[in-house]
């Protein structure tokens, strides 16, 4: 083995190598299909905690990037940190097998 370590080569067979010697990985070779009906159905299911979490990270670059957060900063923070939770309160309610009522009765 080269001093530098492993060659393109050795690590990707058959992928062509950039200027500083790591393989490109080209989207034909790599992503093997559009995504199924299933994925999209999971993707969709999730949206609401993916777009809770972006306000968290949002809530938190402002707080970091001002000299001086204010109150409405933190409770900016806060809420989306709620919302956070809620949601994935909700998701995982929405996982959860369903009881058949109607037999809980009896």
């Amino acid at each position: 083995m080269p001093r530098g370590g492993p060659t393109a080569k050795q690590i990707a067979p058959g992928l062509p190598p950039t200027k500083e010697g790591t393989p490109i990985m080209t989207w034909n070779e790599r992503v093997l299909g559009e995504p199924t009906a299933a994925d999209l159905a999971a993707i969709e299911a999730e949206w609401p905690l993916i777009d809770a979490e972006l306000a968290v990270v949002d809530a938190e670059i402002r707080i970091l990037s001002t000299g001086r957060p204010v109150p409405l900063d933190w409770r900016r923070l806060r809420r989306a940190e709620h919302q956070m939770l809620a949601a994935w309160l909700r998701l995982i309610v929405a996982r959860q097998p369903r009881a058949d009522v109607r037999g809980a009765a009896s």
